[in-house]
């Protein structure tokens, strides 16, 4: 299932305070840039972040465990979870 527009313009708005966030479509999903450096994408309607220590860091903060992409499509990332 591809993702849509609306849930990956939400998690951009979300994002806004960490820089300016931008977003393009990449392999049929999303890929999200902050200051122009890629950092995560959106598969299926669901976050993943870059594995850094950046990253680490923000998915240490939401509400959930963070876990691998089941499917492997996202090799070397790991799922954002909720962070409203």
């Amino acid at each position: 299932m591809a993702s849509s527009l609306e849930f990956v313009t939400f998690v951009s708005e979300q994002l806004s305070d960490a820089g300016n966030i931008t977003y393009k479509k990449m392999f049929g999903e999303y890929g999200f840039y902050c200051d122009e450096k890629y950092f995560a994408c959106v598969c299926d309607n669901q976050l993943f972040v870059k594995i850094t220590e950046s990253g680490k860091k923000f998915i240490s903060r939401g509400k959930g465990a963070e876990r691998e992409d089941p499917g492997q499509k996202v090799r070397g990332m790991k799922a954002a979870p909720l962070l409203i």
